[in-house]
């Protein structure tokens, strides 16, 4: 992971855990989105947002980083937010909740908030940390661009932050081999089955964000 195998072309058979760990907020993102408008009316689709708002909350609970915040990302896209009609059926409890994430996964100050309830709740929690992963590739791969800039002295803090970095994905892998299948191992078959079953390629993937902002504007016309 540190050698950012995962960012070059041979990304799939040099790190197949990062490449499936990526797909996965992608297939979240895009059930979600599949789902919502697969309600014919306001009322259904406001009933599954409703849902979706309620497991950003459950996955949050559980620490589950990486879920919560492919389900969020689902409900901010375009598509999603301009349902006007659909969002006027939600009651302001659950408005408010969704405005309270949204702050939260806020990329604003570089993720300031995820990353501050990261390192807190890594040791504190009841629930192994499963963390947005894409948040400290990003920050590995800025490290291994600034290691690789000729002349360029190599900043102290910047190799600090790098080790300091490194470090934190190693205890959250740590933290969570002996405690994932713990947590979850009862967990109903037919819903684990259901959860991996989802899965979109990458061109299904691109015909639905073109069929959601198609539906969007049939639904509610600008």
């Amino acid at each position: 992971m540190s050698s950012c195998d995962w960012a070059w072309s041979t990304t799939e058979s040099s790190s197949p855990n990062v490449v499936k760990f990526l797909e996965r907020f992608h297939h979240i993102t895009h059930w979600t989105m599949d789902t919502i408008f697969s309600g014919t009316t306001p009322t259904m689709r406001a009933a599954a947002m409703r849902k979706f708002i309620k497991l950003i909350q459950h996955l949050h609970y559980r620490n589950d980083l990486q879920s919560s915040y492919a389900i969020l990302s689902a409900l901010q896209t375009e598509p999603i937010q301009r349902l006007h009609k659909t969002w006027k059926l939600l009651s302001s409890s659950k408005v408010k909740t969704f405005k309270y994430f949204r702050s939260f996964y806020s990329p604003k100050n570089n993720y300031a908030k995820l990353r501050q309830h990261t390192i807190e709740h890594l040791w504190t929690e009841d629930f192994p940390t499963i963390p947005y992963l894409a948040l400290y590739l990003g920050d590995l791969m800025n490290f291994h661009r600034e290691n690789s800039r000729p002349k360029v002295h190599k900043d102290y803090r910047n190799a600090l932050m790098r080790t300091f970095t490194t470090d934190l994905i190693s205890r959250l892998q740590e933290e969570s081999k002996g405690n994932i299948l713990a947590y979850y191992s009862s967990y109903k078959p037919e819903v684990k089955n259901y959860c991996l079953s989802i899965h979109f390629s990458k061109e299904e993937q691109i015909f639905l964000q073109i069929h959601c902002k198609k539906i969007s504007l049939k639904l509610e016309p600008p």
